[in-house]
């Protein structure tokens, strides 16, 4: 985040072990920059409808990535929210990483750090017009 320019807020998970990364970037960077969220099915009721409306419009694309395509793959509706099951992916041959919807989360999260961007203003100036006395109008002075 140090490296990063125009960072205006961001939200990140607040569950399970990402509870104490979400406390240490709070302390570190603010409450006011640092959204730490529960996930809870409140949250996939209200961001992962975003997520699918960026998708129809095609605001959102996502890499060619097996991967990626898994998470977004194992997004179903349980009682009427669409959310990210408690199943991880299975392994196939070599790969040892099970994963949960990690991009698919990711991206709620980016939706959430979207609708809750306290932090950022627009930048924006209007010059302010004043009489300037010391104008030197009229001067026939070509020397």
């Amino acid at each position: 985040l140090d490296n990063l320019d125009r960072v205006y807020g961001f939200s990140t998970d607040a569950r399970g072990n990402g509870q104490m990364i979400a406390e240490i970037l709070q302390q570190d960077y603010g409450s006011d920059l640092v959204n730490a969220v529960m996930i809870s099915n409140n949250f996939y009721a209200e961001f992962m409808p975003l997520l699918k409306s960026r998708f129809e419009s095609k605001e959102l694309t996502i890499p060619y990535s097996p991967d990626v395509i898994d998470d977004f793959r194992l997004v179903t509706m349980v009682k009427g929210i669409p959310k990210i099951p408690d199943a991880r992916t299975a392994e196939e041959g070599n790969r040892k990483r099970l994963r949960h919807g990690d991009t698919a989360v990711a991206e709620c999260m980016v939706e959430h750090a979207i609708k809750n961007d306290s932090g950022y203003q627009t930048y924006e100036y209007e010059p302010v017009k004043t009489a300037n006395t010391m104008l030197m109008l009229g001067d026939d002075n070509d020397d």
